[in-house]
């Protein structure tokens, strides 16, 4: 757990719609919350899961800064021992793992780390009170970490570096501050807003599929409906063509109109070509939500390095970054560099079931389980 403790970055956010992202189970707290943007930063959302912890006095439930070390089933008394890293342990007789897909960092391979005179850190372990303004950044990972961060680093730092191996399609967010009028609007219709996030395949409230196809649809009209609802959020791949997800023709015009919208936004068009994603389709990857990323490109203080097909990087050394052609020197270098997705978290900590193996020897080959909650030999 602890999203919104980690993740600490400057520009980190939501991309969700912050009035949807929220506890569904209680209309009090659905009317008593206010939120003040559209996606609501890590703070706001913080401040908000500390307003329901109050209001349903939830903290003596919690145990916090607290790490688990290890889970061990009991054959003999049918209980899971759970085992903490101050050398407590809890038994009980359900084991519920709700760590977070996307919680255990991935460090990169390369050498010479610990040689960096500097701050050098994971982008998720943000050092508390780090202040980029006047300092040379280097960023390594172009992901969507790097999407939020980029655009709030660069208003203040001396320089950026961004290094780049897999450019992403980056969907614009279109942020704006919460009304009076819009908050009203939202909170009359919480029921139908809520009922539309259930009915979602991606547990989004948006409206449902709307009864066409790109592939059946005039090419200008597929251009109209793309720039009529190019109005911020995931909307825009599920509001306009029921196809694009479906058929590689019709993925292929979204594609296009995506990479459209990057010519337009970056001047250098080198530039705009190394930022174009290529060789996947659309949503193979989640798209990041754009906050101003492109835009940031055109500042005199924001450089990009390939670093998959022209300056590899090579190791890190006491001043900065060296790769196959140059030495990028900086004060600070930020590894935005992803997590282990999905088992991550779960292999992380020594979990052992019914017969003795651990949860990471059973899936070193593959992962497996039953609809994504159960798993054959860790009984619940």
């Amino acid at each position: 757990g602890g999203t919104w403790a980690w993740n600490k970055y400057p520009g980190a956010a939501t991309d969700s719609e912050s009035y949807y992202y929220c506890f569904s189970f209680s209309k009090e707290v659905l009317q008593e919350w206010s939120w003040s943007k559209r996606y609501s930063g890590w703070e706001e959302t913080q401040n908000y899961l500390k307003f329901v912890m109050d209001k349903f006095s939830l903290w003596p439930m919690f145990q916090l800064s607290t790490e688990v070390e290890s889970a061990e089933f009991d054959n003999e008394t049918g209980l899971w021992n759970v085992r903490t890293q101050g050398g407590e342990t809890h038994t009980a007789k359900y084991f519920i793992s709700a760590m977070g897909m996307i919680s255990q960092p991935v460090l990169p391979n390369i050498p010479g780390q610990d040689r960096f005179a500097g701050p050098i850190f994971h982008s998720s372990r943000w050092p508390e009170g780090l202040d980029v303004a006047g300092k040379r950044v280097g960023i390594i990972g172009a992901g969507a970490t790097t999407v939020q961060m980029l655009p709030e680093v660069a208003k203040t730092a001396a320089q950026v570096t961004v290094f780049q191996r897999t450019p992403n399609f980056v969907l614009p967010a279109m942020q704006k501050d919460m009304t009076p009028e819009w908050e009203k609007e939202i909170k009359d219709n919480y029921d139908e807003i809520i009922a539309k996030a259930r009915n979602h395949m991606f547990g989004m409230a948006f409206e449902q599929p709307p009864g066409r196809n790109a592939v059946d649809t005039p090419p200008e009209e597929v251009q109209r409906i793309f720039e009529e609802h190019w109005n911020g959020s995931f909307r825009w791949v599920f509001e306009t063509f029921d196809d694009l997800l479906g058929n590689a023709e019709a993925n292929q015009m979204a594609s296009d109109f995506i990479t459209s919208k990057i010519k337009e936004k970056v001047n250098d068009p080198e530039l705009a070509e190394l930022l174009t994603p290529k060789g996947y389709p659309l949503f193979a990857k989640r798209p990041p939500l754009d906050h101003g990323y492109y835009e940031a490109f055109n500042r005199d203080n924001v450089k990009l390095v390939d670093i998959k097909d022209r300056e590899p990087i090579q190791e890190i050394t006491e001043t900065g970054i060296q790769t196959t052609e140059n030495l990028y020197e900086f004060d600070i270098i930020v590894l935005a560099t992803g997590f282990q997705a999905y088992t991550g978290a779960l292999e992380a900590i020594d979990i052992r079931g019914s017969d003795g193996h651990t949860l990471r020897e059973k899936w070193d080959d593959e992962s497996k389980s039953i609809m994504g909650v159960y798993a054959a030999g860790y009984p619940n």
